[in-house]
């Protein structure tokens, strides 16, 4: 493949964008109804921009007793946006999540290129781009970006990626501020200081070796 890196990536994009391209005329599905359509917080004409802050995913506030406890505020901002300029037309929310899941997808390319370029082979960046295309096209992220309340999903993988290349390349406190809205997007992201602190354990093992 005589491709430069920006070809190669536009490629990902596009490919990862035709995926998806037949649901952005479907409706709200399963969860998402609770998430965004009777989440006030995601409706910018009935509550304020820093309600989010202090409620779950849902809508509950963080204290109450049968509140799901899971705070992904930068997610919900995502849909805040999104009711902004387009209330709650499902199309716009998936579009968005289809552009998303397509820039994460050209992500996995650089990533996967930075993870094993030391092994000085000639075909690694190939490698890097079918992996990139393999992510973009794999059926696993169906409903990820399909259903709404996948971008939680979406946007943590884009930010863990990107903490993670930042920490190889060096750049500790950058990783560690990515890490963080990672975490605010989801979760889960929280378990990459478990990855980052692997990664300093076999830096160091291999430099020994």
């Amino acid at each position: 493949m005589n491709l430069g890196f920006k070809s190669r990536m536009i490629i990902v994009f596009l490919l990862s964008l035709g995926t998806y391209w037949n649901v952005y005329h479907c409706d709200f599905v399963f969860d998402d109804h609770m998430a965004i359509r009777r989440n006030l917080d995601v409706d910018t004409s009935r509550t304020t921009w820093t309600s989010l802050w202090s409620h779950d995913f849902w809508g509950k506030d963080l204290k109450a007793v049968d509140s799901h406890k899971s705070w992904r505020p930068l997610t919900i901002l995502s849909f805040r946006i999104d009711h902004y300029f387009f209330e709650f037309n499902a199309s716009y929310y998936h579009v968005t999540n289809s552009i998303l899941h397509a820039l994460v997808s050209v992500g996995v390319l650089p990533f996967c290129f930075y993870l094993f370029h030391f092994d000085n082979k000639k075909n690694i960046l190939d490698q890097a781009t079918m992996a990139s295309i393999l992510f973009a096209v794999h059926p696993v992220h169906v409903e990820a970006v399909v259903g709404t309340v996948g971008r939680a999903d979406i946007l943590c993988a884009g930010f863990s990626m990107l903490a993670f290349v930042l920490h190889r390349k060096g750049f500790p406190l950058s990783s560690i501020l990515i890490l963080i809205l990672a975490t605010l997007c989801k979760d889960t992201g929280i378990t990459l200081i478990v990855v980052l602190a692997a990664q300093n354990v076999l830096s160091s093992v291999s430099s020994e070796v």
